[in-house]
């Protein structure tokens, strides 16, 4: 009885809720401030971002309807809000429901298909967005804050990677993790990635003192529940990094640290040798000392028959490990 009463009143307010965002949401007054959206693709995702929008953006958005190449879908209502029509009426419904925006929640879409839908975005002359492919979305989940602006590899694309997320946690969860260069920019993704399965510590091993901070403050308020440990310092202090891997013992290591900018390392050469071989010689050495399980050191494209500083020493660091 007590869990009826309990979650009857929490469904009954969320029904309300959501009848009343059907009944008055669409006659409600126009403002300046609020964007007219068609969301382009009526399955799983565009349904979670419709239910995003109307739970916490309608301020920001009144979605007046959905495209689906499906032809079963036309016509059908998801969340009070209908389907209109194929990705080729894109431009014929824009015009006559001044529409603004289109956000494309298709995150399997093929390269061919993007373009094909950001040619029909931009023939009808609306703004568009989209949501992040397949490969980015590890847990599944869909927020508007996720909607960025289309970029180059979403229309060049490729097929789709289906990450066996039950292998990659078997190897992390409950293991301790340690990522060098976690203030970077790959570095600190993949943090991002190695919290949401479990690690029982993630060592954040960085020499910019600001970028470790910011990467400890952001994964401090994202996973509260993992242990992070930061640790400033350079991969080439081979004392610092013994003591860092004794203390540790790490069972996964990560190596993303590096001097990355082609010209600049035409300038430095003598930086880049010691940066990119030596010091991943000197972590390598410590993941076999230590009995590491797995090392997995990030390169470039750059080190296949390099022709730059940059790729010849990713390339050497890559024949030693």
């Amino acid at each position: 009885m007590a869990c009826v009463l309990v979650a009857g009143a929490r469904f009954s307010c969320r029904i309300a809720y959501g009848y009343r965002l059907r009944v008055f949401g669409e006659n409600r007054p126009n403002s300046q401030r609020v964007r007219r959206l068609l969301i382009s693709g009526a399955g799983d995702a565009g349904e979670m971002l419709l239910r995003e929008i109307l739970w916490r953006h309608r301020a920001r958005y009144n979605p007046i309807g959905f495209l689906d190449d499906d032809h079963r879908t036309h016509g059908e209502r998801i969340h009070g809000v209908t389907v209109l029509g194929g990705i080729d009426d894109l431009a014929t419904v824009a015009r006559s429901r001044d529409v603004q925006d289109v956000i494309i929640a298709i995150p399997s879409a093929t390269g061919q298909q993007m373009r094909r839908i950001v040619d029909c975005c931009k023939a009808a002359e609306v703004s568009f967005k989209t949501i992040p492919g397949v490969e980015d979305l590890i847990d599944g989940r869909i927020t508007l804050n996720q909607v960025r602006e289309v970029a180059i590899e979403d229309v060049l694309g490729r097929e789709p990677v289906t990450l066996d997320t039950a292998a990659i946690k078997q190897v992390l969860a409950g293991r301790v993790v340690l990522v060098s260069g976690a203030g970077g920019s790959i570095g600190s993704e993949i943090c991002r990635q190695v919290c949401r399965f479990g690690p029982s510590m993630l060592v954040l091993v960085e020499r910019a003192e600001n970028a470790l901070f910011n990467i400890h403050h952001e994964l401090n308020r994202l996973f509260p529940h993992v242990a992070i440990a930061p640790r400033l310092a350079d991969v080439r202090d081979l004392p610092r990094m013994r003591t860092v891997f004794r203390d540790a013992r790490p069972a996964v290591v990560y190596h993303t640290a590096a001097h990355k900018p082609v010209p600049m390392l035409e300038w430095n050469p003598s930086e880049a040798v010691q940066n990119n071989v030596f010091g991943s010689k000197a972590l390598a050495d410590l993941a076999d000392q230590y009995e590491v399980r797995r090392f997995v050191m990030v390169s470039t494209d750059k080190a296949v028959n390099p022709t730059s500083i940059m790729g010849t020493t990713k390339r050497i660091a890559e024949m030693y490990v």
